[in-house]
Order: C-alpha cells, then sequence, then structure tokens
C-alpha cells in the first residue's frame, strides 16, 4: 500500500514536469514571437550600410516563414521574388561579373519599375556586358527616342547605323556627343574610318597621338596608299610613346611597312623594360639577321570601315582594362565584338577580362572560340590549359598543351605542362616534364629559361631532393641575383634543413628589402629566425605576416610556434585555432599538426614538414 508521503511525493514531481513544459512551451511561443519582430529588422535591407534602393523600393519585410526557408526550409511556399531582392542581386551579380545574371535580375526589376529611365538604362548596359547586343541596342534606341540621351545611349544607337552601312546617320548621332565628354577621344579616329568609307583620307588636322597615328597607318593600308605612308610616319611617329604596351602593335605596324629598324627601336625597348615575350625576341633576332618577320607581326585584319571602327571600341577597351576599370572595358569590347565578330583580339581581351575575376569557365569558352587558322589560337590555348589548371581539371590543360606540343615543338608547352602538374602537387610528373624541357639544350639550360631552373627546383624540393633544388635554385639565382622569391625559396629551403643558415638569413633579408610588404617573406625571414633558435627577433616578423596574410594556416602555426617557446603559451594556442579554422583540404597536414599541437602542446621537431614557400 502507499504511504501518503508517497503520494504527495508523485504528485510535486509532477506538477514539477508540468512546469517545465510550461515554461519550455512559453519559451518557444516567445522566442518565434522575438524571431517575428527581430529578423526582419536583421534582414532588412535598407539597414544594410552603402546600398541604395532605387525610388519607390520600400525594404523588403520577410516572415518568419521565409526567412527559416532561407535557412534550408525545403517549401517553395516560402521563397518570394522581390523588388529590393531583384535589384539587390543585380548589383552583386554584377560586382562579380556575373553580367547574364545580373542582366536577368535587372529585368526583373524592370517589370515592376517600367517608368524609371535610370533603370532601363542599367537593364540596356548589363545586356551589352551579356553580350546581348540586340537587346542593349533595343534599349538605347528606345531611350533615344525618348530623349534621354547620354554617352553610351549615342553610342549603342550609332552602333546600329555602322551596323547598317549609315555612316551619316551615324555621325548624325555622334554629333550629339558633348565635347567635354570622355568618348570624345574616340571622334577623330572614328572620323578618320567614316572619311576611310567615302575613299577619303585627311591626316592634316590630326593630333599627334599613338592611338590616332596607329589607325592612321590602317586607314593608309585599307585605302591601299602605301606612298603616303613614309611621310606620315616620319611627321607623326618620332615621338616618345607614353604606353609600353602599345609599341608592339606599332612596332609590328612598322614592319609590315618595311620600317625595320625603327620597329627594332620600338621591339628593343619592350624587351628592356621587361614586358619581351618569346615571339618579341624572335622578332628582334630576324631583324638583326636580315631574316623576314611578316609570319610573326600582329596585324589588324581590317577587311571592312566596320572593322576599322570595331578596332576603336577596341582599343578604348584596352586602355580601360589596363586602369582595372573593367565593367566599362567589357561594355566597349562587346561594342567591338558587336561590329566585328571576327576579331580575335577582342575576343581575347574580353576572355581576359572575365578571368581576372574568376570567371574561368566563361573565359575558357571565350578562348576555344578563337580558330586555329589565328596568329592568336596558341595563346588562347595556353591560356585555356592554365584555366583548367585553375578549376583543377589538370589533365584537360595537359591534354591541349600536348596536342599544340604534338605539330609544334616549343620547349615552352613542356614547361607549362610541368607547371601544371606542380600545381595540382603532381610533383613526380611535374618533374618528367621539365627535364623533357631541359633536354632541348645540350649545354645547359640557358639563361632565358631560368624559369625552368627555378620550377624545377622547387619542384625536387617537394619531392625532397635537395641536391638537385639546391643545384638548380642556386643557378636560377645566378641568372636572376635580385629576384625576391627565389632569395626567398632557396633561402627557406636552406634553414628548413638546417644548413648554411646565414646564407639564408642574407637571401631572405635581401628579398625582404625589395618585397618588404609580401607577407610569405616576412613569414619566411620569422621562420628562419626561428630556425637559428632566435625566437624573440623572428617574432614581430612573424607578427608582420599574419597581419599581411591573415588567413594563411601555415603563416598562423609559425607564429604560434614561436609564441609558445617565447612562453607566450595562450597566445600560442590562438594562433593554431586560427591555423585549424582556415585550413581547407589541401591543408590537410598542416591542420593535423596544428591540432596535436593544441591537444599535446608543442614539441620542437627535428625538421618541420609544413612549409611557406613560394
Amino acid at each position: 500500500m502507499t504511504d501518503k508521503k508517497t503520494i504527495d511525493a508523485e504528485k510535486a514531481e509532477s506538477r514539477k514536469r508540468y512546469s517545465i513544459m510550461a515554461v519550455c512551451l512559453i519559451g518557444a511561443l516567445a522566442g518565434f514571437a522575438g524571431a517575428s519582430w527581430v529578423m526582419p529588422k536583421i534582414f532588412n535591407v535598407d539597414g544594410l550600410t552603402g546600398v541604395e534602393l532605387p525610388d519607390g523600393v520600400k525594404p523588403a519585410n520577410y516572415s518568419p516563414e521565409e526567412l527559416l526557408a532561407a535557412f534550408g526550409a525545403d517549401n517553395k511556399r516560402y521563397i518570394r521574388k522581390t523588388l529590393a531582392g531583384s535589384y539587390l542581386s543585380s548589383q552583386f551579380a554584377q560586382r562579380h561579373k556575373d553580367w547574364e545574371n545580373a542582366s536577368e535580375f535587372m529585368d526583373d526589376v524592370l517589370k515592376r519599375e517600367q517608368g524609371k529611365s535610370y533603370l532601363r538604362k542599367s537593364s540596356m548596359i548589363l545586356s551589352m556586358g551579356a553580350g546581348d547586343h540586340q537587346k542593349a541596342i533595343k534599349s538605347a534606341k528606345d531611350l533615344y527616342d525618348s530623349e534621354t540621351k547620354d554617352l553610351l545611349i549615342l553610342l549603342f544607337v550609332s552602333l546600329e547605323k555602322f551596323k547598317q552601312n549609315k555612316v551619316d546617320d551615324a555621325l548624325t548621332v555622334l554629333g550629339e556627343i558633348p565635347q567635354d565628354s570622355a568618348a570624345s577621344f574616340l571622334l577623330p579616329v572614328i572620323k578618320l574610318w567614316t572619311d576611310a568609307s567615302k575613299e577619303k583620307l585627311n591626316l592634316k588636322k590630326l593630333r599627334q597621338n599613338p592611338i590616332y597615328g596607329y589607325h592612321a597607318l590602317l586607314t593608309i593600308d585599307y585605302l591601299q596608299r602605301a606612298a603616303e605612308s613614309r611621310d606620315f610616319i616620319d611627321k607623326t611617329l618620332n615621338h616618345d610613346i607614353t604606353d609600353i604596351r602599345d609599341l608592339d602593335k606599332i612596332a609590328d605596324l612598322l614592319a609590315s611597312h618595311g620600317e625595320t629598324d625603327r620597329a627594332l627601336a620600338l621591339y628593343k625597348k619592350v624587351q628592356e623594360l621587361g614586358f619581351t615575350t618569346s615571339v618579341i625576341d624572335q622578332k628582334i633576332e630576324r631583324i638583326e639577321q636580315k631574316k623576314p618577320v611578316d609570319d610573326l607581326l600582329n596585324l589588324a585584319n581590317i577587311k571592312s570601315v566596320n572593322d576599322g571602327i570595331s578596332l576603336v571600341f577596341q582599343d578604348m577597351a584596352e586602355i580601360l582594362y589596363r586602369e582595372d576599370n573593367d565593367d566599362s572595358a567589357l561594355v566597349f569590347v562587346q561594342m567591338a565584338l558587336y561590329l566585328n565578330d571576327q576579331s580575335d583580339n577582342a575576343r581575347v581581351l574580353l576572355a581576359n577580362i572575365l578571368a581576372r575575376h574568376n570567371r574561368d569557365a566563361e573565359a575558357i569558352e571565350a578562348f576555344l572560340q578563337i580558330p586555329k587558322s589565328s596568329k592568336l589560337y596558341k595563346l588562347a590555348r595556353k591560356q585555356c590549359a592554365a584555366l583548367y589548371g585553375e578549376l583543377d581539371q589538370t589533365e584537360k590543360g595537359v591534354a591541349i598543351l600536348k596536342e599544340l606540343h604534338a605539330t609544334e615543338a616549343d620547349v615552352d608547352l613542356l614547361v607549362q605542362i610541368g607547371d601544371l602538374y606542380r600545381g595540382a602537387e603532381n610533383y613526380k610528373d611535374s618533374v618528367t616534364y621539365y627535364n623533357k624541357a631541359a633536354k632541348n639544350w645540350e649545354d645547359g639550360i640557358p639563361e632565358s629559361h631560368w624559369y625552368l631552373l627555378y620550377a624545377r627546383g622547387m619542384t625536387y624540393e617537394r619531392l625532397g631532393d635537395f641536391k638537385e633544388a639546391e643545384a638548380d635554385l642556386e643557378k636560377a639565382l645566378s641568372f636572376r641575383p635580385e629576384h625576391p622569391y627565389i632569395l626567398n625559396y632557396l633561402g627557406y629551403s636552406l634553414a628548413d634543413q638546417g644548413r648554411r643558415l646565414d646564407d639564408a638569413l642574407a637571401m631572405i633579408e635581401k628579398a625582404v628589402e625589395i618585397l618588404p610588404n609580401d607577407g610569405h617573406i616576412a613569414d619566411s625571414l620569422g621562420w628562419v629566425l626561428f630556425r637559428m633558435n632566435r625566437v624573440e627577433e623572428g617574432i614581430p616578423h612573424l607578427e608582420n605576416a599574419v597581419e599581411l596574410l591573415p588567413y594563411d594556416p601555415i603563416v598562423n602555426d609559425h607564429l604560434g610556434d614561436a609564441y609558445w617557446l617565447a612562453g607566450r603559451k595562450n597566445e600560442a594556442r590562438f594562433q593554431w585555432e586560427r591555423a585549424v579554422n582556415y585550413s581547407t583540404e589541401k591543408d590537410a597536414e598542416i591542420k593535423a599538426l596544428a591540432q596535436d599541437k593544441l591537444d599535446n602542446g608543442y614539441k620542437k621537431p627535428e625538421k618541420d614538414k609544413i612549409d611557406n614557400k613560394k
């Protein structure tokens, strides 16, 4: 029989359970109510610093259900497209050079806000950047007819006129561009080409300017008036050319006109200033040996006046690209492609813009459109191979380079295959191809290919063949004694082995003098001092490296080790935690070592296996 004491105890326990349940229920309801009030405020786009919404756009007011859906609830009835969301998505996509999606999101904005001319203009620009030329030009015409006229609207409208060979109509539209506009720079050279369409050539009033002079020579060629070229060259191209990157194409044009001495001077200037390529080196060699260079020249293929005008827009795109103004460069290169979709140079420039913003797949697609008949085919394929390496599709890149090498025994193709394998950490195959490249010279790798020594030296070091690594790196350094990364890699490698520590320190200190703000080199200086048991001296350099490279797990790990030996154990654990947290899949080894030190403390090994060499 249950006594009263037991019954009272059970009742008390029951009341306790119900009280707990009630508290939990109230807490849940309160939490949900709180989320209903707080979360829309947190996610209110109007509160985002620096975000400007279109006139009339109200901040999105998300329900708790929609917010929960954003965190993974699989129910489409929670998903809602908003005006603000589409606008912000368009801005985000454009900043990442995803202009196709940017254009689609802006179209959704326009469906809701049709009357806003600045939104229509944004849609027009995004359409051109995305390569939808017809849509962009239609928008420009609509805006032009509604008397909303600015620079790009006028340029886009004139494009269609040129495409239709309505030159006078195009000039009428361009005549509306204000003289103080940035595009007024383009008008004189466009006039050169429109005059050429009427078999006219008026060079007397043309300002002395490299771009103008270049296009003047092209119009002379187009009109087949070679007799006028020498006089024009004498008067126009005898002054300094400001941008080194224009020298090569102007030199090519001079060489095509038989002005090989002037062309040679320009090629050598490019070479002296460090912008040379293997093709430029070949041109110099041939001219000095009195051999023809026609097959090496990259000349504009002007078949029509529109091709010439297209080149004007392409040149503008190149100038903007050099100034890192890639949004405008993208618009101008698409304008060039609208007038001449066979322009390989414009296609390569488009691909380079995309690649610079990690739009690798789109850049590859653009490069692959360069035909075999083009002089840019090899360059485009090599860049494709490099981009496949960035996408961790090494074998696709290798296949492209092997195909090229099968038709042209170019040693640089073998070096690039080695680079791809090295980037994929396949060091065995990497050194195999570097050695194949090295066999092209019986007397050893020459100075012109110092990079091969540097790359092979790094690969030997990764394979643990320190004797061969040191020999290659020393030889590369003899060719390039001021190269900071050779100094850094060789110095670090020696310190990592505990050999020639004074030499290693001197090399890395020299590298720091050359590149004082390079985080990897700063880390190397701190680490070599650590190896020399000068821990306190090394710590400031390691701290500087962490400031420069705060998310590099190896740099954080190094600083943690130094802190530990200096007796700063809490700070050491903090740095090791950062090393663990910032490690990616490729950093599995450093992550494991850092975690072990967090668990067991630091025990100085005979030789650390993780490094930070370049």
